[in-house]
């Protein structure tokens, strides 16, 4: 599937876009690595919209 390149913040290279899960990994599916993923990513997200 389709698989999108992110930083460390789980942004992708369009700003204010992020991914997780499967989106941003190529590996083996994981729901825990996934709700991690999206956690992380809600948190960057929200903190960018503070800045």
């Amino acid at each position: 599937g389709i698989v999108l390149k992110t930083d460390e913040r789980h942004e992708t290279s369009m700003p204010g876009i992020y991914a997780a899960g499967d989106l941003a990994n190529a590996g083996i599916p994981s729901v825990t690595t996934a709700t991690w993923q999206g956690a992380m990513a809600g948190i960057f997200a929200q903190q960018s919209m503070l800045t």
